[in-house]
């Protein structure tokens, strides 16, 4: 009975632990998977991080870039407003001269009087130069054109990939950044004038030089006085209430990155886990606005009257400096300083399409279809 009773305990305990090496073959695999469920959680955690942190960055390359376009314009604007007021306080100075000297008088019988005519033809000549400088700062290709590129490289040294796709605008006709929304049209003195795309819609004023000029002599049989005039191309004006200038951007870029990512031979994009491979549904987009202050230099045709706009401000028939009724150049419409700053894609801005309008014309040319209703940056 021991003998029998011993192999039957044998054979149970070989049995138990057949069964518990079974259970420790499923404990096993239960506990791979669970650490491959972690694992997989882990990256995508990781990949959830990374993906807002680069869309974090995509965001603030596009306003940074955006940004350092409108600051450009912005100091463009600041250099024609002192050329501006060059331009004005030099016609100021050359009535003065013209009043200091009146009546104006001498013995040669005729309407005119050389001595003045001379201030008015040196007025003239100093003036020239000051207009071409107002043109050749308001050019688009000196203007527009260098702010843009410099945005395109601050986009590039900001986030490593999107100086290529740094985009302003630039190609849509309804962009106060398109070459040919905006014109300056212009009259010299001495060198004739043109119209050439430019940072706004530009055109010079024509101004009135003149004095009192007295025929008294001798020879000449009645003494008479005269008020000759001269028409003198002068300082600069907006020719519409538009353009507010300002700039939308758009940066755009595939972050090169190999977590947990695939090399696809050809084709190594970086990109985020689970991506294509060719890196379109790994690219981010973001859009931005930016502005500089008050939008333009000198005054708008319709906001201030032809008189006040041309500084055409009369003495019975003398046209007399800004102070004698107390008049200011700044009335004009010209400021002191411009500055930059961000502005919503959403903001009422003048001139042009509408940024949103922008950003989803953008989006069709790119393949992509915006819902710009969310855009609310």
């Amino acid at each position: 009975m021991r003998l029998k009773e011993s192999s039957v305990l044998k054979q149970f305990g070989r049995r138990l632990w057949a069964v518990r090496r079974q259970r420790r073959g499923q404990a096993a695999v239960l506990a791979a998977a669970l650490f491959f469920t972690l694992v997989i959680f882990g990256a995508m955690s990781t990949n959830l991080g990374m993906l807002v942190n680069d869309k974090i960055r995509m965001q603030n390359t596009a306003d940074l870039a955006t940004y350092t376009v409108a600051m450009r314009e912005a100091e463009v604007l600041n250099e024609l407003t002192l050329v501006n007021r060059e331009i004005l306080n030099l016609v100021g100075e050359c009535r003065d001269q013209l009043m200091a000297g009146t009546p104006w008088s001498d013995c040669l019988c005729q309407e005119r009087s050389p001595a003045a005519d001379a201030i008015i033809a040196a007025c003239q000549s100093a003036l020239d130069p000051l207009i071409l400088s107002f043109v050749q700062l308001a050019e688009y290709s000196s203007s527009v054109a260098p702010a843009l590129e410099d945005g395109r490289s601050v986009a590039e040294a900001n986030f490593e990939g999107t100086g290529d796709y740094a985009y302003f605008m630039e190609q849509e006709p309804g962009s106060p950044t398109f070459e040919g929304s905006y014109y300056i049209n212009y009259e010299t003195n001495l060198a004739g004038g043109g119209t050439y795309p430019a940072i706004a819609n530009y055109q010079n004023v024509t101004v009135t030089l003149n004095y009192m000029h007295m025929t008294f002599c001798v020879f000449c049989t009645v003494p008479l006085i005269y008020y000759p005039q001269t028409d003198v191309s002068a300082w600069f004006y907006k020719t519409t209430d538009d353009p507010e200038i300002w700039v939308a951007g758009r940066v755009k870029g595939t972050p090169k990155k190999r977590f947990l990512d695939i090399d696809y031979g050809s084709f190594p994009d970086g990109g985020f886990f689970g991506a294509s491979s060719t890196g379109g549904d790994d690219t981010l987009w973001a859009y931005s606005v930016a502005k500089p202050f008050e939008g333009s230099v000198g005054p708008s045709h319709s906001s201030i009257s032809g008189s006040d706009r041309t500084g055409e401000w009369t003495n019975g028939q003398i046209y007399v400096s800004h102070t004698t009724f107390g008049k200011d150049y700044d009335a004009l419409g010209f400021m002191d300083e411009y500055r930059a700053r961000l502005a919503g894609m959403n903001e009422n801005l003048a001139g042009g399409a509408t940024p949103t309008t922008l950003a989803s014309m953008d989006g069709l040319n790119e393949g992509k279809s915006w819902n710009t209703s969310y855009f609310k940056h």
